[in-house]
């Protein structure tokens, strides 16, 4: 092994250990770094053709992407059987035809569109979600809207999801065929059911097989809305109960001219 082979795996080696520590997929640093080591030799073969570049200054190649070439054969034509016959002088053996440039190639290649380009298959999907969806989507309205809320309400209950009671305080309206709004009391609420946005609208755009169904959710106070919770009584609503529990409490105070402090 000559030193410009292990220069270059020692320097590959030790930049992949220090990107190891902050890569996230690890196993692809690993898989990148053994890769680049099955190629270095050739690097460094290309570098010591190079009088300018040494062998102790050799490094691992960058791996460039090439567009694939689309090489058209000719079909073979089967020849015909010739009988048997005397030998002939056999003619002199055609020159082979001049292979085309990898440039020409590319410019035959970009020349001829391809049926299969992103767009044409973007159009395609499109047209058969608008094919398969036609006559089969499902309006919006409250009774089944309700019914699908209350499904998916059901599945965060059961893995006790702690958006569960902001579901089942919201209010729902309806603006259009697909469309509707989802009214919270406060925005607490409000991020709870944002928190489930995506996983909600997958489940209503197959619930009513409608992929443009959308929704919003929005903060109104409401007392309806509001959860319901005990004020504790002051001292005058206290006594008042008191006085009603127990009128001689209250024939007391007035025979004794008793003036409270509330």
């Amino acid at each position: 092994t000559n030193a410009g082979y292990l220069v270059s795996a020692l320097n590959l080696l030790n930049e992949s250990e220090i990107q190891y520590r902050t890569a996230r997929n690890k196993k692809l640093q690993v898989e990148l770094t053994l890769i680049k080591l099955c190629y270095l030799k050739q690097a460094v073969e290309l570098a010591a053709d190079n009088t300018v570049q040494k062998l102790t200054e050799a490094r691992p190649l960058n791996f460039r992407i090439l567009p694939p070439v689309r090489i058209k054969e000719k079909e073979a034509v089967a020849q015909p059987v010739q009988p048997t016959a005397q030998p002939a002088a056999q003619p002199a053996p055609e020159a082979p035809a001049a292979r085309l440039t990898v440039d020409e190639q590319l410019m035959k290649t970009k020349a001829q569109p391809s049926k299969l380009s992103l767009q044409n298959i973007r159009q395609q999907v499109n047209a058969h979600e608008r094919g398969k969806q036609a006559g089969t989507t499902i309006d919006l309205n409250d009774k089944l809207l309700h019914e699908a809320w209350k499904q998916f309400t059901g599945r965060l209950i059961d893995a006790k999801n702690p958006a569960q009671q902001s579901f089942e305080m919201a209010e729902l309206r309806i603006s259009d065929h697909q469309t509707f709004t989802i009214v919270t009391p406060n925005s607490l609420q409000q991020k709870f059911i944002e928190s489930e946005r995506i996983p909600l609208g997958e489940f209503l755009q197959a619930h009513f097989n409608n992929r443009y169904l959308s929704f919003q959710v929005i903060v109104e106070q409401r007392e309806d809305l509001l959860p319901k919770a005990e004020a504790p009584l002051n001292s005058k609503e206290r006594f008042q109960q008191l006085a009603e529990q127990y009128p001689l409490v209250k024939d007391l105070k007035d025979k004794l001219r008793l003036e409270l402090d509330y």
